[in-house]
């Protein structure tokens, strides 16, 4: 929780923004549960025309969209931002110290080039391409499938008018799928025609279904046919092996040395690191850091005394990365220690 704007101002206008963030400065749950349920609604409004690979495991589903506005939201209340209107300030203090109304804020939060929600759909399409660069690939099929879909097949009636499936233009009436038809099967076939245009393999899976098929599942069928996975996902059964419970062991033990070797300072800093409170709270509560630089080198050492302890066991890597991004690493392992929950 971000420390409350000093003073907290009243909403001059009755602007139902204004009036949220004081309430939910002064820590009233109802005005909490109704920036979350605003949130939700201008991030679901404005992702709607983002592609697949923006969102959480490539899937656009509710739970995805649910995520990405909890994301938002944290972002808005606790993380400060150097740019313009922002100036180092979160921007739900930013709203109410320059007095925004409704529309601006929703404007800077939700709509503009720069909004909170865009940088973070651009932050999650980042990491999904760095992690698993087929999944671009599986979504520009995507496309070319729709497309072909459209252009050279006959709609008909699928689970609502905006969502047809598609089939063979000579098709008319109600079809069942033919017995035979097999994912896998499919998938071989198409493998085998690998150099064909997407229209054309388009209308092979169609023919084998012998039936009308929404795009997505067409969209499967060719994925699978053409792109590679590369190697990024962990299959079920390769979970739990002994040498993953070793790593996983050695990395508590790692961090649970570290966290030993701090003192009461640098306990309350990491208490706060984890609260996701504010440089200027952790100044009131860290009376030694004493400016927003101690501040910010006290947390980076912080954050390398950690990197350094798994240095060793094949984590080097986290060393390029910023102390923000090093605590998202940590912290789920720190919060598990015993202890770890009540440290102040």
């Amino acid at each position: 929780m971000t420390a409350q704007v000093d003073p907290v101002k009243p909403p001059s206008r009755g602007d139902s923004w204004q009036d949220d963030i004081a309430r939910h400065r002064l820590g009233e749950p109802r005005a909490t549960r109704g920036l979350v349920e605003r949130t939700h609604r201008g991030v679901s409004r404005v992702s709607r025309g983002y592609p697949a690979v923006y969102f959480e495991l490539a899937d656009r589903g509710p739970e995805s969209l649910q995520s990405l506005a909890h994301t938002v939201f944290c972002s808005l209340d606790s993380r400060e931002y150097g740019r313009h209107p922002f100036a180092g300030r979160a921007p739900f203090d930013a709203f109410v110290q320059e007095d925004m109304p409704d529309r601006e804020c929703g404007y800077h939060a939700f709509d503009a080039r720069l909004s909170i929600t865009r940088e973070t759909l651009r932050a999650q399409y980042a990491f999904n391409l760095r992690r698993h660069p087929e999944w671009l690939e599986r979504e520009e099929l995507h496309q070319e499938v729709v497309a072909a879909l459209r252009e050279e097949c006959r709609p008909f009636p699928g689970r609502s008018p905006r969502y047809p499936r598609y089939g063979l233009r000579s098709w008319e009436g109600v079809r069942a799928p033919k017995p035979s038809w097999n994912h896998d099967h499919a998938v071989s076939t198409l493998r085998r025609r690998s150099g064909w245009s997407v229209s054309a393999r388009v209308q092979i899976v169609l023919s084998l279904k012998g039936a009308p098929m929404y795009p997505g599942e067409i969209s499967r069928v060719l994925q699978d046919a053409d792109v590679a996975p590369a190697g990024g996902m962990v299959e079920p059964d390769e979970r739990g092996q002994r040498s993953d419970v070793d790593a996983i062991l050695s990395v508590r033990q790692r961090v649970s040395d570290a966290l030993a070797a701090l003192d009461a300072d640098e306990r309350r800093l990491l208490r706060c690191l984890i609260e996701g409170i504010s440089g200027r709270e952790i100044m009131e509560r860290v009376p030694a850091l004493h400016s927003p630089v101690a501040v910010s080198r006290a947390l980076k050492a912080l954050c390398g005394r950690f990197v350094a302890a798994l240095a060793d066991l094949g984590a080097g890597e986290g060393r390029d990365l910023r102390p923000a991004e090093v605590a998202d690493l940590l912290l789920p392992v720190l919060l598990a220690l015993p202890g770890m929950e009540g440290s102040s």
